[in-house]
Parts: structure tokens; C-alpha cells; sequence
């Protein structure tokens, strides 16, 4: 480690190129710029550095989304991993209806088992634990966790695992990958949930 140098740091000219006459000690530029990384990382510590944190479910927005409380705020989670067919006739469904060429209304249909399914599984008031990957919010700004119960199972995977997810790997969150992959193959090999049909 180099030891702390006292030699004034000398600003000869401001932004507009006028000559200033202004002296600080390093010592001085040091201290201030290392206590402003201190308190900007004590801010983001607790976001970045957590893996884990319990909530309580508030309600189930659809599939693949629900509100929980975490302490004293509300947070809106996207199951990583998973996509549930959408519940409602938006933009996002309209989509998917003209490239899969399915009739939009079978997609709403879809949407809406898969998110009474959810439903049942998340009833207000289940106390969950929220697993967070590598990114931790996503462009919406909702957090992106697996969910687990008290039990040890995961949220996520028992959706997809009972027909009513498709997998979706989006980078780099990715650490149940392979998981989800094998029990989408499952679900549909055996005919669960959307499949039984």
C-alpha cells in the first residue's frame, strides 16, 4: 500500500480556460473522494451484497408476477426463469398470438389458468423467501427472484413443472438454467397443466 502523499494538487485553469488560483492538498481530495465511494457503497451494499430476503405475498398480479412485502415496502417480482402465457388482450399478447399464430383468446385462456394456478400455490399472506441471480431488477424496475416456501420448494420450478411456464433464460440470470429446461420437457412428455389438453 503507498503511503498518503501531502503534495498540494494545483487547478491552473477552470473549465472555461480562465486562470484560478487554487490550491488542495491531496491528502484533502483523497479523503473526500474516498468518503464519497464509502457512503455511496454503504447505500448499495445492502442491494448488491444481498442474495436472500424474506417477504410475505400481497397478491398475484398473473403467471409469472406477484406483489410481496418486504419489511415496510411493496415490491413488484418477476419469477426468473419462467414465462406464464399472458392474462390480459395487451400489446405483449397480441404478439405472441402472430407469431405462434394461436388464436389471442386460447392465449388469454392460458394466461389466466396459469395465473389461478399461481394463485392457489401463493395465497395473500404466504411468507416466502426471494432468491435473487445476478441482476437484480429488471428494465420495469421489478425485482427478479425464485421464490421459495417455507417447505424448500421452489416457486418457479413447481410452476413450470405443473405445465403453465415455458422456460425463459434471459442472461445472466441463469443458475436454475438446466432445471427449468428439464421439468418444461416433463410437463409437456406427461401432458401437466396447459398441456393436458
Amino acid at each position: 500500500m503507498m503511503p498518503l502523499q501531502f503534495e498540494p494538487y494545483i487547478l491552473t485553469k477552470n473549465q472555461r480556460g480562465h486562470p484560478m488560483n487554487l490550491t488542495v492538498p491531496r491528502l484533502k481530495v483523497c479523503a473526500l473522494t474516498a468518503s464519497w465511494m464509502l457512503a455511496a457503497f454503504s447505500m448499495l451494499a445492502p442491494i448488491r451484497g444481498l442474495t436472500a430476503e424474506q417477504a410475505t405475498i400481497r397478491s398475484v398480479s398473473d403467471g409469472d408476477t406477484v406483489v410481496v412485502q418486504i419489511a415496510q415496502r411493496q415490491e413488484r417480482v418477476r419469477l426468473i426463469g419462467i414465462d406464464t402465457p399472458e392474462s390480459h388482450p395487451n400489446r405483449r399478447a397480441k404478439k405472441i398470438a402472430e407469431r405462434s399464430h394461436q388464436d389471442l383468446l386460447s392465449i388469454i385462456e392460458q394466461g389466466k389458468a396459469a395465473a389461478e394456478f399461481t394463485r392457489k400455490l401463493l395465497p395473500k399472506g404466504t411468507s416466502i423467501r426471494l432468491e435473487y441471480d445476478t441482476e437484480k431488477r429488471d428494465l420495469y424496475g421489478r425485482l427478479l427472484a425464485y421464490l421459495w416456501l417455507a417447505s424448500g420448494e421452489m416457486v418457479n420450478e413447481t410452476i413450470i413443472s405443473s405445465g403453465y411456464a415455458y422456460p425463459l433464460t434471459v442472461p445472466p440470470n441463469v443458475r436454475y438454467q438446466k432445471r427449468f429446461l428439464e421439468s418444461f420437457q416433463s410437463a409437456k412428455r406427461h401432458k401437466r397443466g396447459l398441456w393436458a389438453k
